[in-house]
């Protein structure tokens, strides 16, 4: 041969040289070691692998597959001694013969049956990457005794564990799909099984074997089944990729069977969660016989359906949607059954509709867009009547006796509406609410800080007193939205600061700040409705409620930092220009400045210090407080009125929820400087922490349904600016990786179980991803840079053990690190002894995973004997160290480093970095 290729070899062996047809053809003489009284112990869906292996039929019970068979087995006996006596002779026990020896050339063979293309299994792995595995029948007799009792006790006998088959048998090499079993593996005995799969017990699985030998039977059973295509090409490349994955098969078995049980035993109850979640949403055989289905033949779906009935919309609500708490199977059954489109909008009467059907309409909508199906088209054919829908919709929001579940749906069609404002209908309807009109629910000294800052607004609001007083003022303050902040601060109150309260409340409280922040992210919706929030001091308010201060209200607070950091966007309402760095500074310049003034001149003997103090000394938030901390309630009010931050004192006298406190609050939160957008993304950390995978609420698991809130920004059709377009982007793709990273966690801290050992933590499994650390330290951290707080530069050295490792390409893995790869620093601290079993085998938070702190890294450089940065391309290069530990050095991400420093220095605890003792890889492509 004088050309190359990557996918092909020149085997020296006369076996390997045989044809890829003639290895098959041999392959198939293997459905002749079956007996008859082997057939009864074989299950049904071995007694089909079998009967399809001789191409039989396999419909029947198990009582018919099983006689099929043995009356095929009985007629192939007949012909068994003329068979036998043209086989090969017996080989002598006494001499090992080469792997050349043992293949005998093609031309010496006898003559074999003709097997079709429906009968050739595919060669397996073990026929092309070991020669070594088609010895002689003697030297398979030698290894049979070394076999473990369990090998001796499956249903499929091999050759060497038969004494009474003839010695002149010939050797035969597993079919396509067997399962190779481990102690054949390990101790390089032949490899021979029948014809059909052998089926590996789940309670001996481990979870890197099982993926893997799945994988090799699904390969074989793929490459039997394809009649179309070339069948060498075909075995080429298959042959190529099984070997492969035998490779890493036996690497990973190698590393003890011990950890099998448990493994097997997560994979199993993984399967059954599945199962369990899969039966919550109604299959097709399910929705078709159910008994609204039938409901909905009779009445609207059918050929022939009765007339309207009003009183079916309100018994379907009621009996079925309301007693439910809107059960997800039982709205999918209505909106499967064309309940919409059929029954409730054709008869939508606005005069005439009760909350049920209103109610109806609202759930079928939401059930729509949780689809991800068209919404609106239905609302097309009456899109006169939509608008009265729409009003109607917002005045049952605030009817005392709905449910809170009940408000939830109609802020969640709220949310739907105002995310479709690219429907004209929609449009029409929603923006209404939030246009001009709207300030007239203002306070006097907010109107006329909003007036002062946009100008050109007062000729038109001009124009509105003059429509106010012809037309009345009532008819142009019918706006939802003031109401909907008014029941908000209403339900918020009620929560007490300790004890129960209803699940359905904080759902409701957290849907309806999900619907704020989608108001101010919009700029058409922004423009007006924002003055309205900052008059009412929503995220004051709500930070002081005690929700904010329960561990149950990590989301809420979650959602009032979302809806914080788009009230103060660096943007122009009124024009839609985004705010440089500058002009932002000076809006804050001048905010400290004109409350210093008023300060000076109404308190001139409290506030002299403050008054004169530079502007760097009195913008942060902890120096405002101890400077305004210095005036009483009345004095405090009376500066925030000069500076028309509070209402004037004939709009504040019904307000019980401005006392000091939340005056304080109000007045460092207008004036303290904040952080702008470009910093605070440079200030994030480089890799997710413990704290950010494992949050719900932020990174979602892969069940999630829609039914929930989570505090992430939403991709739509309109974005405040550009800058917010490509952040929104940075954040949901960060937080799609840190799903990918947490995925790659858990399972490397599942297949390491950890379990206490007289003290400490011991891994009784093993995973090709993780290596346990000898030790860990940080050698250096670098001064700030000008202008920053955190380090320039923080490194470390990782030190980890290859011992025990034998597979030659996954230890090269672990010595072949180059710059700029990321790794993962682990701190697994074991909660369950040997022997114990964790109650979620498979894991539900970060504690079921045994996991205390995880921090990111980037590889510097693997290092030699002398400790120094190895290069394989300097001459004068040592090498790698000698014996089986290995130094690596890594950079630290120095955001997170000040992190962890700061909150060691306040709130003390272990020293992060001291603790790591695993290390964690992942491949190169998903890293990047």
């Amino acid at each position: 041969l004088g050309g190359w290729s990557r996918i092909a070899l020149d085997l020296a062996s006369a076996d390997s040289r045989c044809t890829f047809a003639e290895k098959a053809e041999r392959s198939s003489q293997m459905a002749g070691d079956l007996s008859v009284a082997d057939v009864d112990k074989l299950k049904v869906d071995q007694l089909k692998a079998e009967l399809k292996a001789r191409n039989l039929p396999t419909s029947g019970v198990k009582a018919v597959l099983s006689d099929r068979l043995k009356t095929h087995l009985q007629s192939q006996q007949t012909s068994a001694p003329a068979a036998s006596e043209t086989s090969q002779p017996e080989q002598s026990p006494a001499k090992e013969a080469t792997p050349a020896e043992k293949a005998p050339a093609p031309a010496a063979q006898a003559p074999e049956p003709a097997v079709s293309k429906e009968q050739q299994p595919a060669a397996t792995p073990a026929e092309t990457s070991k020669p070594e595995a088609a010895k002689s029948p003697a030297k398979s007799k030698t290894a049979a005794p070394q076999e473990s009792p369990k090998k001796q006790q499956e249903p499929t006998p091999s050759p060497a564990s038969a004494p009474e088959k003839p010695a002149s048998t010939p050797q035969k090499s597993p079919a396509a799909g067997t399962k190779v079993p481990q102690a054949a593996q390990s101790k390089e005995v032949p490899a021979v099984a029948s014809s059909e799969p052998a089926k590996p017990k789940e309670t001996k699985e481990s979870h890197d074997g099982g993926k893997e030998q799945g994988q090799l039977e699904a390969a074989g059973a793929e490459t039997n089944d394809a009649k179309d295509v070339d069948e060498d090409e075909e075995m080429e490349e298959e042959d190529d990729d099984e070997q492969e994955e035998a490779e890493e098969e036996q690497a990973e078995q190698t590393s003890g069977t011990k950890r099998k049980a448990d493994s097997g035993a997560c994979d199993k109850k993984k399967k059954k969660k599945v199962r369990d979640d899969s039966n919550a949403i109604p299959t097709k055989r399910k929705l078709e016989s159910d008994k609204l289905m039938a409901i909905a033949e009779e009445h609207w779906k059918g050929s022939k359906t009765k007339p309207w009935d009003p009183a079916l919309v309100t018994k379907l609500y009621k009996e079925e949607l309301l007693p439910s708490n809107f059960a997800l199977n039982k709205v999918m059954i209505l909106e499967y059954s064309q309940y919409l489109e059929k029954y409730l909008w054709p008869n939508y009467d606005p005069s005439k509709a009760t909350d049920a059907h209103i109610l109806s309409l609202v759930c079928m909508v939401n059930e729509k867009f949780r689809e991800q199906v068209m919404s609106w088209e239905p609302f097309q054919e009456r899109e006169q009547v939509f608008s009265e829908f729409f009003k109607s919709v917002t005045i049952l929001h605030g009817k005392k006796e709905l449910s809170h579940r009940e408000r939830s749906l109609i802020v969640v069609f709220l949310i739907h509406s105002f995310q479709s404002l690219e429907n004209t209908m929609v449009r029409n309807s929603c923006l209404l609410q939030v246009s001009l009109p709207l300030w007239l629910h203002l306070s006097k000294s907010r109107l006329e800080l909003e007036l002062r800052k946009a100008p050109h607004l007062e000729k038109k609001w001009r124009t509105l007193q003059k429509k106010v007083q012809k037309e009345g003022l009532e008819k142009l303050k019918d706006h939802f939205l003031p109401k909907l902040l008014e029941v908000f601060f209403q339900q918020l109150s009620t929560i007490p600061a300790d004890g129960k309260f209803e699940f359905e409340l904080r759902r409701y409280l957290e849907r309806v700040l999900e619907f704020l922040i989608d108001l101010i992210a919009q700029l058409p919706t922004r423009r007006f409705f924002l003055a309205l929030l900052s008059d009412h001091h929503f995220v004051i308010r709500c930070r002081l409620a005690n929700l904010a201060k329960r561990p149950d209200g990590r989301l809420f607070n979650q959602l009032l930092d979302l809806l914080s950091f788009y009230l103060d966007f660096e943007i122009n309402e009124h024009t839609g220009m985004p705010l440089s760095r500058d002009e932002m500074l000076a809006r804050h310049y001048g905010r400290i400045q004109l409350v210093q003034r008023h300060a000076y001149s109404l308190f001139p003997d409290i506030m002299k210090e403050f008054a004169l103090a530079n502007i760097g000394a009195v913008e942060n938030k902890d120096s405002l407080r101890v400077y305004l901390s210095r005036l009483n309630k009345t004095q405090l009010s009376q500066l925030l009125r000069k500076i028309r931050l509070i209402p004037f004192e004939d709009e504040s006298a019904g307000l019980t929820w401005l006392d000091h406190r939340t005056m304080l609050e109000i007045a460092v939160a207008y004036h303290e400087r904040r952080i702008s957008q470009l910093d605070a993304i440079n200030a994030l950390p480089l890799y997710p922490t413990e704290n950010l995978l494992w949050d719900e609420h932020v990174v979602p698991s892969i069940n999630f349904t829609g039914e929930q809130v989570l505090a992430l920004p939403k991709l739509n059709l309109q974005y405040l600016t550009f800058h917010d377009y490509l952040l929104r982007n940075f954040n949901l793709f960060r937080l799609e990786s840190t799903y990918e990273i947490r995925q790659d966690v858990e399972d490397v801290a599942l297949r390491l179980r950890p379990r206490i050992d007289d003290g400490r933590t011991v891994f009784q499994g093993w995973s090709r991803s993780s290596l346990p650390l000898t030790s860990f330290s940080v050698i250096e951290v670098s001064k700030p840079n000008l202008g920053e707080t955190k380090p320039a530069r923080v490194v470390g050295e990782a030190t980890y053990s290859l011992q025990g490792m034998r597979d030659h390409t996954l230890r090269r893995e672990w010595e072949t690190f180059r710059e700029h790869d990321v790794l993962f620093l682990l701190t697994i601290k074991a909660r369950y002894k040997a022997g114990e079993h964790p109650p979620h085998t498979e894991g539900k938070c970060k504690e079921d995973f045994c996991i205390e702190y995880i921090r990111g890294c980037e590889v510097v450089g693997m290092l030699d004997s002398d400790g120094k940065i190895f290069n394989n391309l300097d001459p004068q290069s040592r090498g790698l160290p000698q014996g089986q530990e290995r130094k690596v050095r890594v950079r630290l991400n120095s955001a997170q480093y000040a992190i962890d420093a700061a909150y060691k220095a306040q709130h003390g605890g272990d020293p992060v970095y001291e603790t790591f003792n695993v290390i964690m890889k992942r491949k190169a492509q998903e890293n990047n």
